[in-house]
């Protein structure tokens, strides 16, 4: 009984550790054919030549509203980046709506970055509903 078990043991040894032989040698890579990109369907434009904020208002002043807010997230998953576009911008931003709304309003876009001026308007707009106007008063830098 003895034998059989030390046969297994042995058995099993070496097939492990025939497994552990001298790995491939990877293949090498040629340096002379032409490269290959992925997503080669968009020209990529280097950053130094955008100029920055003058996008689609052309260096003028420009204002941007939001009406009827009224979700629990503050603003839908698809608008998020053009809203923050127009936050991140604005010389000033008026809230409109109940205290409470226009204050978390007010709380999330600082603690999301925002340093514009954010002025609050109290107006009997139905629960959890704001109005937001972001107003770009000054002309934006020329190149």
């Amino acid at each position: 009984m003895v034998t059989k078990s030390v046969i297994t043991s042995i058995v099993s040894c070496v097939c492990f550790l025939s497994g552990c032989g001298i790995p491939p040698k990877p293949v090498s890579i040629d340096m002379s054919a032409p490269t290959a990109y992925f997503n080669d369907i968009y020209s990529q434009t280097k950053v130094g030549n955008i100029s920055l904020n003058k996008g689609d208002h052309n260096g003028k002043n420009w204002k941007q509203s939001y009406i009827n807010l009224n979700r629990d997230d503050y603003i839908a998953e698809q608008e998020k980046i053009r809203f923050f576009y127009f936050a991140q911008h604005a010389d000033v931003i008026n809230i409109y709506g109940l205290p409470d709304r226009t204050s978390n309003y007010r709380y999330w876009l600082k603690a999301n970055g925002v340093d514009g001026k954010i002025n609050e308007h109290y107006l009997g707009l139905p629960k959890n509903t704001v109005n937001i106007t972001f107003t770009r008063e000054q002309e934006n830098e020329q190149e």
